[in-house]
């Protein structure tokens, strides 16, 4: 179950204002909130922020305390953080002192941070050249819950007598510190380097840009070179974030559901299960059968490879399948889906959606709205749904139907067919070819008429739907060109 919490401000000369203190507050229990829809445990976790005189140049995060796990490791006695001991066991080990202290210095809240007005939704844009306020307090309470060792911070080596489960995951290699958590291993693909002193200490994952780490939440390279602030941007959390929590000793939720502002989680090379929040959601299933849901918020969704399948739920979402079969919907929203490759379904669910194929042979479902279908390359089929659509076949031997409503149709290079029956509108073919194979199919018990106007085939049915072959001179048309009524 996702852990309960409290949150205090410890402002003892009044350092703050009144407004200053109710919006840091606000901002801390926003990524509280957050943090406990990915991570389950028992206990209250009690958080204060202590408002520090001390001169520092910027705020920092801590637990108040530290556990014995009972293992002894090369000679070392190994420590759970307190409040990753009191999520394991629910015993407070520290009793009314808070559990996690994160210190904020007035002058990095004013020069550096920028306090979120709705931090629960993440929506409004963060102030140019400033560190959003919800960010720094989801990467100091990351220290807090494990991204912290006793060794030096430099090297990750340490010479007492104690060490914290991070440490016992900590390793040199080629004169750099990494981390060898095997959940940490299964996300980047082996050993993840840390920090080693150029920049910050190896309590963060990332080295140098390379390590293609830049700008996730524990990440310290970016967060040290940008002087504490994301030049305008957010961090949030992400599968390699969760994935240190599961080394150290915490229980994350078997499907994550992202936060409120909205999340970036990145599959494993296995299968996932991912699932968005009511913000905007990045989720990248990347290799493996995956399946992803965006829910609430217009979401970017990226399958990659396996069998995915691919739900945008609510919102204007993105959603790209991979070279696999995916099930593609975007559901309620204004969606843009693209199969990516493979033999796929593209659905665009409700309201007015762009769909594509791409290569293979695709199922291409426009349903409800106006929607604009294009089968791509392959032998597809291309259905418009309800209302008024744009539906292309693309290359190959396609079968296209506009289905309800007026719509557009064009079937590309190829023999395609058109389909059409008694209520379906009024449907406007605009390369029908009959030297290229083209047909049309009516369905069976169809009464119609033909006849040229103008320059076109028109086929009028009783139930009021008509297709109009434009351009397209009847008389030349061969024996078949129409069947199935």
């Amino acid at each position: 179950m996702p852990f309960q919490y409290t949150v205090a401000l410890s402002d003892p000369t009044g350092a703050l204002t009144a407004s200053q203190s109710a919006a840091v507050l606000d901002n801390l229990r926003g990524a509280m909130e957050i943090y406990s829809r990915h991570i389950t445990g028992l206990g209250v976790l009690d958080v204060v922020v202590q408002v520090d005189l001390s001169g520092a140049a910027v705020g920092s995060g801590a637990s108040t305390a530290a556990v014995n796990t009972g293992d002894i490791l090369n000679g070392k006695t190994v420590l759970y953080e307190g409040a990753v001991a009191e999520l394991r066991s629910g015993i407070d080990p520290n009793g009314a002192t808070p559990d996690i202290q994160i210190n904020l210095p007035p002058s990095y809240l004013a020069n550096s941070l920028w306090l979120d007005p709705d931090p629960m939704t993440r929506s409004a844009p963060v102030a140019a050249g400033k560190f959003d306020a919800v960010t720094f307090f989801l990467h100091e309470l990351g220290h807090a819950l494990g991204f912290n060792g006793r060794g030096d911070g430099n090297t990750g080596v340490v010479s007492g007598g104690f060490e914290s489960t991070y440490d016992t995951f900590v390793q040199t290699q080629n004169g750099h510190p990494v981390f060898t958590g095997p959940n940490a291993e299964a996300v980047y693909g082996g050993p993840v380097p840390l920090a080693d002193g150029v920049v910050n200490d190896y309590h963060h994952y990332g080295r140098v840009g390379a390590d293609g780490l830049d700008f996730n939440l524990m990440e310290g390279s970016t967060f040290a070179a940008s002087g504490g602030t994301a030049n305008g941007g957010r961090w949030y959390i992400d599968q390699i974030d969760l994935a240190f929590f599961r080394d150290i000793g915490l229980t994350t939720v078997s499907s994550p559901i992202a936060d409120a502002g909205g999340s970036r989680f990145t599959g494993l090379a296995a299968d996932d299960t991912l699932s968005g929040g009511i913000g905007a959601d990045t989720l990248m299933g990347g290799a493996g059968n995956d399946t992803l849901g965006g829910k609430a918020g217009d979401d970017r969704i990226d399958g990659g490879s396996g069998v995915n399948y691919l739900r945008g739920d609510e919102g204007n979402d993105s959603i790209v399948g991979g070279t696999g079969f995916d099930d593609i919907n975007g559901n309620a929203g204004n969606d843009t889906c693209v199969s990516g490759g493979g033999d796929d379904w593209v659905v665009g669910g409700k309201d007015n959606d762009s769909l594509v194929g791409s290569d293979g042979q695709n199922l291409v479902y426009g349903n409800l709205g106006n929607d604009t279908c294009d089968g791509g390359a392959g032998n597809d089929i291309v259905r418009g749904g309800q209302d008024n659509d744009v539906v292309t076949g693309g290359a190959g031997d396609d079968f296209v139907s506009g289905d309800k409503g007026s719509d557009t149709m064009t079937g590309g290079a190829g023999a395609d067919i058109f389909h059409t029956f008694g209520d379906a509108g009024l449907d406007r073919v605009t390369d029908f070819h009959a030297a290229e194979g083209d047909r049309v199919q009516l369905d069976p018990g169809t009464v119609y008429t033909v006849a040229q106007v103008g320059a076109d085939t028109v086929i009028n049915m009783t139930g009021g739907g008509q297709m109009i072959l434009v351009g397209v001179d009847m008389a030349s048309l061969p024996t078949g060109w129409l069947f199935g009524a």
